[in-house]
């Protein structure tokens, strides 16, 4: 830790760079869409002039079949208000080229040009549709927006309550955080409590909607008006994630259930391992400050990520179509450009995490190795080492890291590719940012060190890093989950609002990993330190390990002599 600061150098910079080339990718296409779409288009239907019902055409909001007769669907108008009633000899419409005049005509010769009046109801504040059942059926399958279109205008009114639930997210981090050492293996357990709750409210909710839709598709011309309004919000692709989150939410359920009876007879263990992360905290619990402002950071960042979406979703051409819902599709351009910024919105929010473990690991040398004197402890060092030489280093770290944990665990899972595993995963994970404090090497460089003391301690490691794993992701797993449900709950007259919902689900994932890795990383870090100083240094330097810490060790070393 005493290394001159002259050491250091620039570590993986061509990662910075390219993480800022993306960023300013990402503000530059915000800017293309926010020149180009209008949000407030999104699900709105159209004459065939393409002029907008309710926006372009202010006045007259309400699109209306005047030849509610099949291959002639595309002669629409928009009204001002849905006419009640059959006898009426003029409409309150806006002319278009198709439609020419707004007066009755029903006993043209020529149905290509007959204006029928009939009485209808307003339906979503968008459509006049017919009373008449005959008519009901024909228009039917013509007064449901596009997919893209519905998860717009859905994104576009539902926004401020997905991000009003990931400030729930922040408060609950914050609660868990100041009580888990208290109540270690309480809120641990209370964890598992709350998956499953989470799940069976999933899985309530979702099996809730998919029998309705279930209902709606079978309806046939002789339903009344209200059912058939219903079958307007119906799509088949809902029924379809209906199904899929039904499955995986049982199976979910079954395997915490395993899960939680298999870590019960951890519980001791798992108790000293939270405690190990407290001893470091309580002497600096300032170090929550940092996850606090990543949690502002991730905040702000998915807003102008959902108003970026929202202006692309809205940036529609028009297309060879005068239906009313059917005029508009995105470019293939555009749904590049969605999917290229989903992956820097990924890559954003795993390097805001990245930071803070960073950060959070190198408090924890400086507290190690002074062993909690907080005489020349300044934690300034750890934040300009991280901007002038490594921010390169946690850009490509965030976005390995992300990439193999998957298959870490599938590996860890099937015992499989154990050789694959121990020289390249091992080199790879967030042990490297402890090591990365304490020596000025690249990224991988330090996977190379952090391998090789875990290969030589790999069964107290595995020990250690399954609970550590576990305590993380369960952590994770249930607060996001339970700001999922939270807000598909809220949301559930909406048809995609399972798809809705996973945006509250990843955002508040990203928020409590923050919180979380406090105690996560700071915990881990302690034993890559133990490891680390009982190679490198000398008897002289290397510091006693905290009492907690040689606890756990000793717990770890008991329970491998007795499964051996």
């Amino acid at each position: 830790m005493q290394e001159q600061q002259e050491q250091r150098k620039s570590t993986d910079l061509i990662c910075f760079w390219s993480f800022s080339l993306l960023q300013g990718f990402f503000f530059c296409v915000s800017i293309y869409a926010l020149l180009n779409g209008n949000p407030n288009k999104l699900g709105l239907p159209f004459d065939p002039d393409h002029s907008s019902c309710g926006f372009d055409l202010e006045q007259y909001k309400y699109v209306y079949f005047t030849t509610p007769s099949n291959n002639f669907l595309y002669r629409t108008v928009c009204l001002s208000e849905c006419p009640n009633k059959q006898y009426i000899t003029k409409l309150q419409c806006s002319p278009n080229s198709i439609v020419k005049s707004c007066q009755i005509n029903p006993s043209v010769t020529n149905i290509s040009e007959s204006i029928l009046a009939y009485p209808s109801e307003a339906y979503n504040s968008q459509i006049c549709l017919p009373k008449n059942p005959d008519y009901l059926n024909e228009i039917k399958e013509y007064i449901v927006p596009s997919v893209n279109q519905r998860l717009g205008s859905g994104l576009r009114d539902l926004k401020w309550i997905i991000l009003g639930i990931s400030l729930i997210s922040v408060i609950i981090s914050v609660i868990v955080l100041l009580f888990i050492e208290k109540y270690g293996t309480r809120i641990f357990w209370g964890y598992f409590a709350i998956i499953v709750l989470s799940l069976f409210s999933l899985c309530f909710l979702s099996a809730q909607q998919y029998y309705q839709s279930q209902e709606q598709l079978v309806l046939d011309q002789q339903l009344e008006t209200n059912k058939i309004l219903s079958f307007a919000n119906s799509l088949e692709i809902s029924q379809k994630l209906y199904q899929i989150v039904i499955i995986i939410s049982i199976i979910a359920v079954i395997l915490s259930i395993v899960y939680a009876i298999y870590l019960k007879s951890q519980t001791i263990l798992l108790n000293s391992f939270i405690k190990v992360g407290g001893d470091f905290i309580k002497s600096n619990i300032t170090c929550i400050i940092a996850p606090f402002l990543g949690a502002v950071i991730i905040m702000l960042y998915s807003f102008v990520w959902i108003e970026q979406q929202l202006y692309l979703l809205s940036n529609l051409k028009f297309q060879d179509n005068k239906y009313p819902y059917f005029q508009l599709n995105l470019t293939s351009e555009d749904q590049a450009l969605i999917v290229i910024n989903f992956l820097i919105y990924i890559w954003t929010l795993v390097f805001i995490i990245g930071l803070i473990e960073y950060l959070t690991s190198g408090m924890v040398c400086e507290w190690y190795y002074q062993q909690g004197n907080r005489v020349n402890f300044e934690k300034k060092n750890v934040l300009s080492n991280l901007i002038k030489y490594h921010i390169g280093s946690v850009a490509l770290g965030s976005m390995l890291i992300t990439t193999f944990k998957f298959i870490k665990q599938i590996l860890n899972t099937t015992k499989l590719c154990q050789g694959f595993q121990n020289r390249i995963l091992l080199a790879i994970s967030k042990h490297n940012y402890v090591i990365m404090n304490i020596q000025p090497n690249h990224f991988l460089d330090c996977g190379i060190i952090v391998r090789e003391l875990i290969i030589k301690e790999i069964d107290t490691y595995n020990k250690i890093g399954e609970l550590g794993q576990t305590f993380l992701e369960i952590s994770r797993l249930s607060m996001a989950l339970c700001c999922q449900s939270i807000c598909m709950l809220i949301i559930q007259d909406h048809p995609y609002s399972i798809i809705l919902s996973l945006y509250c689900f990843v955002i508040a994932y990203s928020i409590t990993s923050l919180f979380i890795s406090v105690y996560g990383q700071s915990s881990e870090a302690i034993y890559m330190l133990y490891l680390y100083s009982q190679k490198h240094l000398s008897q002289e330097d290397n510091p006693q390990c905290t009492i907690t810490l040689q606890l756990v060790f000793n717990q770890l070393n008991d329970n491998i002599n007795q499964m051996q």
